[in-house]
């Protein structure tokens, strides 16, 4: 078990990309969130990134790897998960200042119904940045929820490239 007691002012991420996670775009949200401190410094708090990886075991160890051979900024803390109940994903949903995310119809409802941050729907698509090219890179099914993710609580479709500047956004408020 894990037990981390988180401030207010502290930033909590949650990247979780499905049951079969992009593992490309897992660690391209994490390579993100590592420049984007390189460069800019919290005001206060510590960012905190949750990284669900299922059960796939290569991406926890990658993940793990990276973590003790990059130099990491203090302020921030990577916790690779393995598979977790429904329970603690919600706790993560609902405390997540960003939860990235696909959006299959039960994360659509969970997040719908617990996320008080905000949500963002990974595309796999490498181009473009207007919302029906990324909308291309989610699954027909997964991005008529996506749609209505956006309408219903205004989630964001992202990629890795994309959330650069959110990431650096989030920093600067926090």
């Amino acid at each position: 078990g894990l037990s981390i007691e988180l401030q207010p002012q502290d930033l909590l991420m949650t990247i979780l990309l499905g049951s079969q996670p992009s593992i490309q775009g897992t660690k391209g949200y994490i390579n993100i969130v590592i420049e984007q401190l390189k460069m800019h410094s919290l005001n206060k708090g510590h960012f905190y990134v949750c990284v669900c990886c299922a059960n796939i075991t290569s991406l926890f160890q990658e993940i793990c790897d990276s973590i003790t051979t990059k130099k990491l900024p203090a302020a921030l803390s990577i916790i690779p998960l393995t598979f977790q109940p429904e329970e603690v994903i919600a706790k993560l949903f609902h405390r997540s200042d960003i939860t990235c995310t696909r959006s299959g119809g039960q994360t659509a409802l969970e997040l719908i119904k617990v996320a008080t941050g905000d949500v963002w729907v990974h595309s796999e698509t490498g181009k473009g940045s207007c919302t029906e090219e990324l909308l291309k890179g989610i699954p027909g099914w997964e991005a008529e929820a996506a749609r209505y993710m956006m309408q219903k609580m205004g989630a964001k479709i992202m990629t890795p490239n994309l959330a650069q500047q959110e990431i650096a956004k989030a920093i600067h408020s926090s």
